[in-house]
């Protein structure tokens, strides 16, 4: 049995022997610590062998295979501290110690004035001096359509700027080198975004026929700005396009039912296009209704007087009467319903009833008609 043990640790001593390796940041504190010697073994360590651009390094001696110390590479490249250690017990070790070179990024140009909202940004390049550095960028304030944070090997990638406000948007992008999880030395570089024309909201216009228009006002955010437009449908009297407001125009609809254009609107202010806008242009006709024969009709039950404007259909009719004796309302809306007509008297009642239709809003001409009761049987 003790043959069996002393066996199995000499094997576990020339693993050792043959030497570790750890990777550490440069001006970072490592630590190494393994126990493979009996108890009360001492250790010294010697004052390590520098690679290129290496600084630091202790020696010790101590009670444990235990140790600490701080390295610093002032090169742009992975290099190695070996460090020796030799034990009371007659064994030596080796414990090598790669450096990483502190990150760097090299400088980055401020990036070319640019227009929000249709294009993609340039990428901006992000390199270094060390092979498989990666990149964390990251800014604050006001969103500039580039994500808040975001990490790249070698750029900030392309993305569509934005610029919520009416000025001049900067945004000031910090740059992070890494290798692995060590940090380096950040920078950082300037973005900037112009403002772009926003067109004011425009309600939806419902118009009539031959009923004259004001000018709709177009304008946007940014005082100044070319404001263009066109029109889907000229036939309603509006041009097919132009720039600023719509200027008053006569509405045009000859046909039976309401007709929509859509006009679609457009800013252009320092060099950028804003984004189109939309609102719709209703024309509704006059409605025509049919005339209706003058009435003679005898005190009691009276028909029904029905109002028609077939050629377009919803119409709604509104009639005045100017002789509230013969048992109507001074004013109504829809048909003449079946009423009780009165007349106590020994001449006929006249009544002139004035009707006026209205499709969707739109008045057309009235039409009259009279309407005599004749006296009452007793």
């Amino acid at each position: 049995m003790k043959r069996l043990i002393t066996f199995i640790l000499c094997l576990f001593l020339l693993n050792l022997a043959q030497g570790q390796t750890i990777t550490t940041c440069s001006g970072v504190t490592f630590s190494f610590s393994s126990s493979t010697e009996p108890v009360g073994t001492t250790y010294r360590w010697t004052l390590p062998s520098l690679g290129a651009g290496l600084t630091g390094g202790v020696s010790e001696t101590i009670g444990k295979l235990s140790f600490s110390d701080v390295l610093s590479n002032t090169s742009d490249n992975f290099s190695d501290a070996t460090y020796t250690i030799n034990t009371s017990t007659g064994n030596t070790y080796t414990l090598v110690v790669t450096v990483t070179p502190v990150p760097k990024v090299y400088p980055i140009p401020d990036q070319p004035v640019v227009c929000p909202l249709y294009f993609g940004t340039p990428d901006v390049a992000l390199s270094g001096p060390t092979p498989n550095t990666h990149y964390n960028w990251n800014y604050t304030g006001i969103n500039n359509g580039l994500p808040y944070n975001g990490s790249h090997p070698s750029r900030v990638p392309s993305y569509t700027a934005d610029n919520p406000t009416t000025a001049l948007l900067q945004s000031n992008i910090n740059v992070v080198p890494l290798i692995n999880t060590c940090q380096g030395i950040p920078t950082s570089f300037k973005i900037f975004v112009k403002p772009y024309p926003n067109i004011d909201f425009n309600p939806t216009r419902n118009l009539c026929h031959g009923v004259i228009s004001p000018e709709i006002t177009l304008s946007s955010n940014l005082p100044g700005s070319l404001i263009t437009w066109t029109n889907t449908l000229p036939s309603i009297g509006v041009d097919v396009g132009g720039t600023g407001s719509i200027p008053s125009f006569t509405p045009v609809n000859n046909g039976f039912g309401t007709i929509s254009a859509i006009i679609n609107v457009s800013g252009f202010s320092n060099g950028c296009q804003g984004p189109n806008e939309s609102f719709q242009i209703n024309v509704t006709p006059i409605p025509t209704m049919n005339g209706v024969s003058d009435l003679s009709i005898c005190g009691g039950l009276s028909p029904t007087v029905v109002f028609s404007a077939p050629s377009y259909p919803g119409t709604q009719f509104n009639w005045t009467n100017n002789n509230v004796s013969n048992g109507l309302p001074a004013t109504g809306s829809g048909q003449i319903n079946a009423f009780i007509a009165n007349n106590f008297s020994i001449i006929p009642v006249s009544s002139i009833f004035t009707v006026t239709p209205s499709y969707f809003g739109c008045i057309g001409s009235p039409i009259s008609f009279t309407m005599d009761v004749k006296s009452t049987p007793r």
